[in-house]
């Protein structure tokens, strides 16, 4: 049998390692691990751990790797030399974010580039080492693959041109039978991981501002900001914090009239957005970080500040035909803009 190896920051919890973490990142790279399944390969996933573990989680190997030192520079070579010992003999080896490329790599590597966030903030933000950090990561890989040109544009940002012209974009793809609207109710939901980058500071400050009558603020998804959003919960009573199994996060959307995706710093197209639009929610994005929505046409665009993103729910919460109209449109546009088809195509082209 083929065997195929993957370094990624986290599909298990850091803090508990019996807990997987159900973020659209790590849901694209079990995608890709199905991928690889069906076309004969075992696969192991090797990811950052707190500890060290091992499990098996349908058929795929998940083992964590301990990093032993403080990390000060937002880079993990000590992991990917881990990674590249272990893996010398697979067959297909695949990083996902350059963070965890900047040890000993095959020269047969693929760089897999989710969003527009290394080293823990954007391009604009990177100090210079970091930025000649990724440029040799980038430089070094056989394959980059991308998810959106956006992130095309932040490799360019930093001076890594020539790596950003051979950049292969595969978009994320929405399984629309999958995801399927139910019976709309009176929740405005915010899914993803709860962390700081997704936006959580803002949702503090505009929750005091989002109580409707008859209406409910969700946040799904778990992640190291949950226990802040508890507390949240426990100060607003329109609001609660809710988290789904990997293989059931379509049932956070049904019901939801309006989905809310707080990308504030990472630019790009979320799988939570994209799922949510497929479950016909009136989705609120921000200005800039994302081609998915035209404004008025299949959501509702906002900056990236208190008073827009408040508007921006109110005008929905008081304009019930705007919410269904822009809903319908918006799983027409999952349906034939983001097909698994197209997804599986390209992915089976890299594998090759």
């Amino acid at each position: 049998m083929r065997t195929a190896a993957i370094l990624t920051n986290r599909i298990y919890a850091w803090d508990d390692t019996n807990r997987l973490a159900v973020g659209g990142g790590e849901r694209v790279i079990l995608r890709v691990c199905s991928l690889l399944k069906s076309r004969g390969y075992g696969v192991t996933i090797y990811q950052y751990a707190q500890r060290a573990f091992e499990h098996n989680l349908d058929g795929i190997n998940i083992i964590g790797l301990p990093y032993p030192t403080s990390n000060y520079d937002m880079f993990w070579p000590l992991i990917c030399n881990q990674f590249y010992n272990r893996t010398k003999t697979s067959d297909f080896v695949l990083y996902n974010l350059p963070d965890f490329a900047t040890g000993k790599k095959r020269d047969d590597a693929v760089l897999f580039v989710q969003g527009t966030v290394w080293c823990g903030v954007p391009p604009s933000e990177l100090t210079k080492h970091q930025k000649a950090t990724l440029r040799n990561v980038f430089d070094e890989m056989k394959t980059n693959v991308i998810v959106h040109e956006y992130t095309r544009d932040a490799m360019r940002q930093i001076g890594a041109a020539d790596a950003a012209d051979r950049a292969i974009c595969i978009e994320n793809y929405v399984d629309c039978e999958v995801f399927v609207p139910a019976e709309k109710q009176k929740i405005i939901l915010f899914p993803g991981q709860a962390e700081k980058v997704k936006g959580i500071s803002l949702l503090e400050e505009v929750l005091p501002r989002l109580r409707f009558d008859g209406w409910r603020v969700v946040w799904c998804g778990s992640g190291p900001e949950y226990g802040r959003l508890q507390e949240m919960a426990e100060k607003y009573e329109w609001f609660s914090v809710t988290s789904y199994p990997m293989d059931q996060v379509q049932a956070a959307y049904g019901p939801a009239s309006i989905c809310v995706a707080l990308n504030l710093r990472s630019r790009g197209n979320s799988l939570t957005m994209m799922e949510g639009m497929a479950c016909e929610c009136a989705c609120v994005g921000i200005e800039g970080n994302t081609t998915l929505l035209v404004d008025g046409d299949n959501g509702v665009l906002c900056e990236p500040n208190a008073d827009s993103l408040v508007g921006a729910i109110s005008r929905l919460v008081a304009d019930e035909d705007l919410r269904l109209s822009l809903g319908k449109r918006a799983r027409v546009d999952m349906a034939e803009r983001y097909s698994l088809s197209d997804w599986r195509d390209k992915w089976t082209k890299i594998l090759a």
